[in-house]
């Protein structure tokens, strides 16, 4: 039998905490986290952060967005598909791989429009 949550427990005013930033990276939160509870392991810490991620998933709370880039470190490449996961995402954010692409074929139409007018 599994034992009670204790809902004072580090464990437990950690994933609260964690509820209240979502804006920052994996690095600044569990910084954070270590300033709030200088007592827990590094390791401890890194999964409370990943427990919190798969919860967030879970409860549908942390949304996978898609992207289309053509670029990486500065450089041109083949188009590629990118997945995110964020708590609060951009208006334009595509929801499925299939509005990504979508959105990628009409900015080459619009590149293919403006050099044509060159």
């Amino acid at each position: 039998m599994a034992r009670q949550k204790n809902p004072n427990g580090t464990r437990q005013r950690a994933l609260r905490a964690m509820d209240d930033m979502t804006t920052l990276t994996r690095a600044e939160m569990i910084d954070e986290l270590r300033v709030r509870f200088p007592d827990a392991a590094e390791a401890y810490l890194e999964t409370l952060w990943a427990t919190h991620r798969r919860e967030s998933k879970e409860n549908g709370s942390l949304i996978e967005v898609f992207y289309v880039r053509d670029h990486k470190d500065g450089k041109v490449v083949k188009p590629y598909l990118k997945t995110e996961w964020t708590f609060n995402p951009h208006d334009s954010a595509c929801l499925t791989s299939t509005d990504a692409k979508n959105l990628y074929r009409l900015a080459l139409k619009r590149r293919i429009v403006l050099s044509e007018r060159l």
